[in-house]
């Protein structure tokens, strides 16, 4: 029992290694991996600086690649607000721990400095490729926590 614990924890960590041990995809690559399986899902996707973006149902998405570690991305959405009003300040943060709070993946930040509350949801792939199988969950998780966020901050 134990040798064969013992071989599962060698295979867990060699599998999650060897795709680090090959060497990662850079950004770049994995945005065009991105936005061709946008493209064929029906999405427009265009890029904004570094940010691969698309919209669904009019609210826009950033699909996030950690230039760090590509394996790591994230989708999210943000929305802007005068945060230097302290009433508009107190609203977005019980919002955001409402959404936290109320999603499984999903995170609700706040960014005084640029007046954007960030939504987003990342997800750790083993290649770019994975990216078609992950994205709807990605993107439910993310859409779960704005709904949470909106629901609380629109009371």
């Amino acid at each position: 029992m134990k040798n064969l614990l013992m071989l599962y924890l060698v295979f867990a960590f060699g599998v999650l290694l060897i795709p680090d041990a090959l060497g990662q995809p850079s950004v770049a690559e994995c945005q065009k991996v991105y936005m061709n399986h946008l493209t064929s899902e029906g999405y427009k996707p265009y890029m904004e600086g570094e940010l691969l973006m698309f919209k669904k149902e009019g609210t826009s998405y950033a699909v996030v690649v950690d230039p760090e570690n590509t394996r790591v991305i994230s989708i999210a959405t943000f929305y802007t607000h005068d945060l230097t009003n302290k009433e508009q300040l107190f609203k977005a943060l019980i919002a955001c721990n409402y959404a936290n709070a109320n999603s499984d993946f999903a995170k609700a930040v706040v960014s005084v400095e640029d007046n954007l509350i960030y939504i987003g949801s990342a997800f750790v792939l083993n290649s770019p490729k994975d990216f078609s199988s992950a994205f709807e969950a990605i993107l439910e998780q993310t859409e779960i926590g704005s709904a949470a966020f909106l629901k609380k901050f629109n009371e």
